[in-house]
């Protein structure tokens, strides 16, 4: 949608003054791999940077510098309509953002998220039936580790607030009855599966070997011997480290910083309905210079907070004061105070 709103400005003449001042000043990084000399590499380098006529850039630290915003503190909200009108699926993407980390804070993450995998599509989708797609993961954006819970669902069936508290829910019990139950044989087994498949999944041919190796180049990380070196730290992590994890990041009394991206569905059991053998309605979107549908009166509830109140009938606490974002712009704002 930003692209669709921002491209009715683009003229021949903003976009010529673009050319002009984009090859003005740059930052250039390459990877020339295979059966080429050190001397033709440096020719080729050579020849790219003559024919751009390109300058140096100033700041190179901060170009070579990706950054990604820190989440605020508890919990946001973003909720949007459908803007097709005649479709009725909802999305909702949990998003827990535990923060910049290393190498072995990773593979800690990414071996629960493994464990996590069954059990959440069997609670979410096969026990609930909460939607037709369930799913979770681990996220790893240069070097900013969380990981993410989506349901697919459709509005006449579940409304947001129910799929949000039974996200919240079941990592509590995933985290009592999963992690903090886990045993040694069950770590091991799970170590060894994930070390079967980094060496599996190694470099098939030269293209791969060059998609991995730009990727680190990408990612301003450099690490190219990246699945050896997981490799010996998954030999390393013990069933301590993950329990601790999981209380730190996933367990109902700690601190996340979490984003819950909700997009609504329409109901078509209080929409017109069509006539038999009329036209579908074209999608329309509104004109750049409209603000966007949003979905009214998101729901309050947010996750735990260990300094909330709880009584014994209630199943789920309450994030006293929850932030919710209708736009793109106010939501960056608020990651501004909290960038690392």
């Amino acid at each position: 949608m930003r692209k669709y709103e921002c491209i009715s400005a683009v003229t021949l003449e903003s976009f010529s003054e673009f050319v002009k001042s984009f090859y003005a000043q740059m930052y250039v990084e390459g990877l020339i791999q295979g059966n080429i000399t050190s001397k033709k590499a440096k020719s080729v380098e050579s020849f790219l940077l003559c024919r751009l006529e390109i300058k140096a850039a100033q700041n190179l630290e901060y170009l070579r510098q990706n950054q990604v915003k820190r989440i605020p503190p508890g919990c946001s909200i973003f909720t949007a309509r459908n803007r097709s009108t005649d479709d009725e699926n909802s999305v909702i993407t949990n998003y827990y953002q535990y923060g910049k980390c290393g190498l072995r804070e990773f593979l800690i993450n990414q071996i629960i998220l493994a464990k996590m995998e069954e059990p959440c599509f069997a609670c979410l989708r096969t026990s609930k039936q909460l939607g037709y797609h369930v799913q979770s993961g681990s996220t790893y954006l240069y070097g900013m580790v969380g990981f993410t819970v989506t349901i697919c669902s459709l509005a006449s069936k579940c409304s947001m607030q129910v799929l949000d508290d039974s996200i919240e829910e079941f990592l509590q019990d995933f985290h009592k009855n999963h992690v903090e139950k886990m045993t040694e044989e069950t770590l091991s087994e799970i170590i060894s599966t994930e070390i079967r498949l980094k060496q599996n999944c190694g470099d098939a041919n030269l293209q791969a070997e060059v998609d991995r190796r730009w990727k680190e180049i990408l990612e301003n990380s450099y690490v190219f011997d990246r699945p050896t070196r997981e490799i010996n730290e998954l030999k390393t992590i013990t069933l301590q480290d993950l329990k601790l994890w999981s209380r730190n990041f996933i367990a109902p009394e700690s601190k996340r910083r979490k984003l819950s991206i909700q997009v609504v569905g329409n109901d078509r059991q209080s929409a017109p309905r069509r006539q038999p053998g009329s036209k579908r309605p074209p999608l329309r979107f509104p004109s750049p210079h409209q603000q966007p549908t949003t979905y009214p009166n998101p729901r309050p509830t947010i996750f735990p907070n260990p300094r909330a109140t709880t009584n014994s009938n209630s199943r789920a606490t309450t994030y006293p004061n929850p932030r919710v974002f209708t736009s793109i712009e106010e939501f960056k704002s608020e990651c501004k105070r909290y960038s690392t």
